[in-house]
């Protein structure tokens, strides 16, 4: 049953279905837990709906659990890239996020 709650979901979140991959998200958190997957798929949730600040703080609690998942961190980066309309914020925002990065190994 946990794939299918989160293959659902995640099919959801890609068709824009926020409402009902909601649903699927909160079936499969209640069924199985939290997971960097769905704490994944919910910050895409809250980024269809601009709201970056929840999409962020998403992908924050999913770092917490894994701190080396590539696709997180992409997505983060997304995130603050979405955030920044202005090309040079957005330059210094993800010079930061590239140097930590860099970092992450002397932080673990």
């Amino acid at each position: 049953m946990q794939d299918l709650n989160m293959t659902l979901a995640a099919f959801l979140v890609n068709a824009c279905s926020t409402q009902l991959a909601e649903r699927a998200l909160a079936q499969e958190v209640l069924a199985n837990g939290r997971s960097v997957q769905a704490f994944q798929l919910m910050a895409k949730l809250y980024q269809y709906r601009e709201d970056f600040t929840r999409a962020e703080e998403q992908l924050q609690e999913a770092l917490s659990m894994d701190a080396k998942n590539a696709s997180t961190w992409l997505q983060l980066g997304r995130n603050l890239a979405m955030i920044c309309a202005d090309f040079i914020k957005t330059n210094r925002r993800f010079a930061i996020f590239s140097a930590s990065i860099y970092r992450i190994d002397e932080i673990l």
